[in-house]
């Protein structure tokens, strides 16, 4: 009989046995487990690895998440915030969320400097029953670091910022400075958006002033203080001018800007009801001296604001800013009236001359004579996407220019300075004198030639008695030399 210790007969295996005494099949199974225990601790090792992998590149990434990093980010149409220093040290003062800072781009070391900074004011308030714009501080702070005096704790006496420069009646603006906390916010109107104080710099309302000199300024600003230019609202500190020529503007280009038309302060202020506006963000910018000469180099690096204000204005119109035309176009500008006075102000004297002159030496280019001011604001940033050179007389009339197409040539009219130096702005005594040659050199995607004028034969006088070269005098095209100008154009556009 059988012990417990020997196999029946019916568990006897019938396969040989190994000559350990181990047969093949007990072999081959306990092979099989060695090597899945083997597969399982190396699946097991390969998982944890993994996981652990994991875990330390999520705590790295968080933990480098709010590292500086420097990345080459290209100027587009819309500005935004970034993200900024908010560290709570100077709590122990009562209400520290009720006061007000600011910062500025420009000379922050000459108080007399006020035409040269630009600033954001943020937490500022409206007093509407004092018509003045307070600037709350907990105590007597600096504002200032004059090179002369030192630092300075107060707005530099009302002159902090101008308005409008000095060829218009400098105007100077500054805060009044309150040594106490805000008003409780259940006192105020908060306005959150960012709100532009302004002030037309031109007595007149000229094309250049008001569009390229005023808004372009504007729409600048926003790109120089890193503010949100959406949604904005500019406010005029008086009244919104009522000409024809100011409000066609404001339809027509301030959009490109922001979709909110511009407001008079006092009544837009006094609309909300509540004695106190306060502003998250208040911005005030100085005018710049854009166009003439001596603004050749306060221009450096604005070449591509430029450039974007031309975008967002054909952007608004539904026009493609890339768009270029695949045959030449000239436009000679006829200047028929001036907005300023009666009879011819700065014109090509032989308009018909030259057109005639063009028309037989170039057969096989379009060549038309546009009198702008009879064209719609869309009519004439069509035409001028279309045409590949030009020809205009200086001032306002050629502020179609920036609309030109890539690689377009602009031919433009010089003037004699003759007896009559202005050095402020940047011409001497018996130059030929490019009245916005300091914005213009500044536009990359096309080229401005200019037309110089040396000789008295290369002028007439607009009107009898008249003295001044810059205002009142037109020019006499020479052909031989405006021919040379458009073959140098033709041929750098091949």
């Amino acid at each position: 009989m059988p012990d417990k210790y020997t196999r029946s007969p019916r568990h006897r295996s019938s396969s040989p046995r190994s000559p350990h005494g181990k047969s093949p099949n007990f072999m081959q199974n306990t092979k099989r487990q060695w090597y899945n225990q083997r597969y399982f601790i190396l699946g097991v090792n390969i998982v944890c690895t993994l996981f652990v992998n994991l875990i330390y590149i999520l705590v790295i990434r968080r933990s480098h998440k709010q590292e500086p990093v420097a990345t080459a980010q290209k100027i587009d149409d819309s500005p935004h915030l970034h993200s900024a220093i908010h560290i709570p040290y100077l709590d122990l003062r009562p209400e520290p969320d009720r006061f007000s800072n600011f910062r500025c781009v420009g000379d922050m070391n000459d108080k007399l400097k006020l035409e040269a900074r630009s600033c954001v004011f943020n937490n500022i308030c409206y007093d509407t029953r004092a018509n003045t714009f307070n600037y709350y501080q907990s105590k007597p702070s600096i504002i200032l670091f004059d090179k002369n005096v030192g630092p300075i704790r107060t707005f530099a006496s009302g002159r902090f910022l101008a308005l409008n420069r000095k060829l218009f009646g400098l105007e100077a603006w500054a805060p009044t400075i309150r040594i106490t906390p805000a008003p409780k916010e259940e006192e105020v109107t908060r306005l959150k958006n960012v709100h532009v104080l302004y002030k037309h710099s031109a007595r007149e309302f000229s094309f250049g002033h008001i569009v390229f000199e005023d808004f372009g300024n504007i729409f600048n600003s926003f790109y120089r203080l890193g503010t949100k230019m959406k949604n904005s609202v500019i406010m005029h500190k008086y009244v919104v001018p009522e000409d024809e020529r100011f409000q066609n503007f404001e339809k027509e280009y301030r959009p490109a800007i922001t979709s909110n038309p511009i407001v008079s302060l006092k009544p837009y202020m006094n609309s909300f009801g509540k004695r106190y506006v306060c502003f998250d963000q208040l911005q005030v910018s100085s005018p710049p001296v854009p166009f003439d000469p001596i603004a050749t180099v306060t221009n450096q690096g604005k070449e591509d604001m430029f450039y974007q204000f031309r975008n967002a204005i054909l952007k608004y119109h539904n026009i493609d800013p890339e768009y270029v035309p695949t045959k030449h176009k000239i436009i000679i500008t006829d200047k028929k009236r001036s907005n300023f006075r009666k009879g011819r102000k700065r014109v090509i004297a032989n308009l018909d001359e030259l057109h005639l002159f063009l028309k037989s030496n170039y057969p096989d280019i379009d060549i038309e004579v546009i009198a702008w001011d009879e064209k719609t604001v869309k009519e004439q940033l069509l035409l001028t996407m279309d045409c590949t050179i030009m020809i205009t007389p200086c001032g306002g009339v050629s502020f179609n220019l920036p609309f030109l197409p890539h690689n377009a040539h602009a031919i433009v009219m010089d003037y004699f300075s003759g007896d009559q130096p202005e050095e402020w702005r940047g011409v001497m005594a018996n130059q030929s004198a490019s009245m916005e040659g300091g914005y213009w050199n500044h536009f990359w995607h096309f080229k401005t030639m200019y037309y110089q004028v040396f000789d008295k034969s290369d002028w007439e006088w607009d009107f009898e008695g008249a003295t001044n070269t810059r205002q009142d005098a037109s020019i006499v095209i020479k052909m031989e030399r405006i021919k040379d100008l458009i073959d140098t154009a033709l041929e750098q556009m091949e």
